[in-house]
């Protein structure tokens, strides 16, 4: 009221001690108000964005990844992408013997409308899944991430307010990416080592491997729902395609580390965690 007040009559206003400003006036405080005031007055606002320089700042500074890093990394998706069309290309294939010993009718269905969905949609499967490995793999070699705080932040009661398809869609990763480390179980703990001295991380943890299983059956399963609009369907891909990429991923491994080795990156020493408990004094 005092404001509206001094605005009708700026005379009372300067005699009563209000300083004028944009919109109103401010009493016992003769700063002008500006549509740029912000409770961050200590800090240098930032004019055109209308927030404080620094909290700008923070939110674009991220560390550059090394060129000769990415160009491994490329190299290694690429491999990894190779990979999944060559293994979407025999699940084509499987899937008509499927087809043909189905017991029933809607198993039956559902192996053809698969094998036409990713027959006809091969190049869409292709883009979606170097598309969603590239983001995750990405996320995984910023800087500030660090995947153990997520599973961290992960319990059961967040699970049950998310809907059915998240659930199946998490479900069949996860059964992907655990195709993929049985089957892949030493190549994976070498080529954690040599992802240790690419990336320059701490000690050569298989959740620290930006190719590790899980974010490959998710990349994986990305695809098939990019393909493949049904569920049942989309159950029969993921069924048949994880074993035929986990198949394929041993050898895109070991591709993976000669090419890693070709570019002069030498694995890191394995370190043994100690442990307590009966017989960890021994050797």
């Amino acid at each position: 009221r005092r404001c509206r007040a001094a605005a009708r009559n700026p005379r009372r206003a300067a005699q009563v001690g209000a300083a004028p400003g944009v919109g109103g006036y401010r009493f016992a405080d003769r700063r002008p108000i500006s549509r740029h005031t912000s409770r961050f007055d200590s800090q240098p606002t930032d004019v055109a964005a209308g927030r404080p320089a620094v909290r700008r700042a923070a939110l674009i500074e991220m560390d550059p990844i090394n060129p000769r890093t990415k160009a491994a990394l490329d190299a290694a998706l690429g491999h990894v992408a190779a990979t999944a069309a060559s293994a979407a290309a025999r699940t084509v294939e499987l899937l008509a013997g499927v087809a043909s010993s189905a017991t029933s009718g809607a198993e039956r269905e559902a192996a053809r409308t698969a094998q036409a969905d990713l027959r006809r949609q091969m190049a869409s499967f292709c883009s979606s899944f170097d598309s969603a490995l590239r983001e995750k793999v990405m996320q995984e070699v910023s800087p500030r991430h660090d995947p153990r705080r997520q599973l961290a932040g992960t319990n059961w009661q967040s699970l049950s307010l998310v809907d059915n398809d998240e659930v199946e869609k998490s479900l069949f990763s996860d059964r992907i990416g655990q195709t993929i480390a049985h089957e892949c179980e030493w190549e994976l703990l070498d080529l954690a080592a040599y992802m240790r001295a690419l990336l320059l991380i701490g000690p050569a943890d298989q959740e620290r491997n930006p190719l590790r299983p899980e974010t490959i059956g998710s990349a994986l399963y990305a695809a098939i729902e990019a393909v493949s609009p049904e569920r049942e369907p989309r159950k029969l891909l993921a069924r048949e395609l994880g074993p035929v990429m986990a198949q394929g991923m041993r050898l895109c491994y070991a591709e993976i580390m000669g090419d890693l080795k070709a570019r002069g990156v030498q694995a890191a020493n394995l370190t043994v965690r100690g442990v307590e408990g009966p017989g960890s004094d021994r050797v």
